[in-house]
């Protein structure tokens, strides 16, 4: 007659243990491995962000008017005008525009407005807005406020952003980098975004505009015209 033995109840307990131990593991790597992707596609979708804005803001600036801002009074505006938090162009329509023409471009920071009261940190955005031209109302009139398109969030999770400019203040003088771009005679022939995100992420766009020409591209070069 056999006698079937039966497992004890310590050892019972003991294949518990390693069951739920094999199951950490594998809910850990599991979790490791979903974290690593997040982490990717979220820079893969931020590289893919910055790309875009490189593209957009490169073609305005390509297309920049050349001339000054003609007014019905006589008097003159610069197509370009920027400080180290904005900056403001003249250039054509982009494809977002439903009507044709010349519009005033103005790139500055706003928070962006969302659903929840409660946030640990704004989240600060990079805005597009366009005013079209009209030549009775300077592009900072508030009389004039003409939006035919709503502003374009072009950039979130800002911790900050500076714009500086590269130029001649006047001609033959030395290219230089510059804070803002106010009174100087002559458009700037790069721009340059520094921008740091929440995540530590941290970028660097180097703009060219239609004022750089073959010759001073020449000078210039090997400049990092991106990054």
């Amino acid at each position: 007659m056999k006698i079937y033995r039966g497992f004890t109840l310590l050892e019972l307990l003991i294949a518990i243990s390693l069951l739920g131990m094999l199951m950490v593991l594998l809910f850990s790597a599991f979790r490791l491995g979903n974290r690593s992707w997040e982490a990717g596609n979220n820079k893969a979708n931020a590289n893919t962000e910055v790309r875009i804005l490189h593209r957009l803001l490169t073609k305005q600036l390509q297309s920049l008017h050349r001339n000054q801002a003609n007014r019905s009074n006589f008097l003159q505006q610069p197509v370009l005008q920027g400080d180290a938090e904005q900056l403001t162009f003249l250039a054509p329509a982009p494809a977002q525009a439903l009507v044709g023409g010349l519009y005033w471009h103005h790139l500055y920071l706003k928070e962006i407005e969302t659903e929840s009261f409660k946030q640990s940190k704004p989240n600060i955005g990079l805005y597009l807005s366009l005013q079209l031209y009209h030549p009775d109302f300077a592009s900072n009139d508030k009389d004039y406020d003409q939006h035919l398109i709503p502003a374009i969030l072009l950039l979130d999770n800002i911790a900050t952003l500076k714009f500086s400019y590269f130029g001649m203040e006047q001609i033959g003088s030395a290219a230089i980098w510059w804070e803002q771009w106010q009174e100087q005679t002559r458009q700037p022939l790069l721009i340059r975004l520094n921008i740091k995100q929440f995540d530590d992420h941290e970028l660097e766009l180097t703009l060219t505009t239609n004022s750089l020409n073959s010759g001073d591209k020449a000078m210039l070069s090997p400049f990092p015209f991106a990054k």
